[in-house]
């Protein structure tokens, strides 16, 4: 799923946010705002800018060229779609300013946030 790149940057912001507040352990309440904001809708632009840049040059592609830039279209439209989803999962937790705490361990404190983490193996 694509959308684990953005859990990876979400552990940077946690790893980043460690060296100022080692009492939470690198949390902060607005992790996910800030994730929501700082990369999941940088991305989503950067896809509506991809695929607008696709749709002209398809509009101006020969027919077998047109069947490549197709392909890629139908591959950002799915990855944008799916980022659109995670986005509002994160929206609805972001919106909850969800508090932790460390006794509660990491199963407990994983549980809520399960929707937009990757699984634990």
């Amino acid at each position: 799923m694509y959308y684990s790149e953005l859990v990876k940057k979400a552990c940077v912001i946690m790893y980043d946010a460690h060296k100022e507040d080692k009492d939470k352990g690198g949390y902060q309440r607005d992790l996910l705002a800030r994730l929501r904001t700082d990369y999941v809708h940088e991305q989503q632009e950067r896809y509506r800018t991809q695929l607008a840049q696709l749709g002209d040059a398809i509009d101006r592609a020969s027919a077998s060229e047109r069947v490549k830039l197709t392909k890629q279209q139908k591959k950002f439209q799915d990855q944008a779609t799916e980022l659109q989803k995670y986005e509002e999962k994160v929206h609805h937790l972001a919106d909850q300013n969800i508090e932790i705490d460390l006794d509660d361990g990491v199963k407990h404190n994983y549980e809520l946030f399960a929707d937009v983490l990757a699984k634990i193996k």
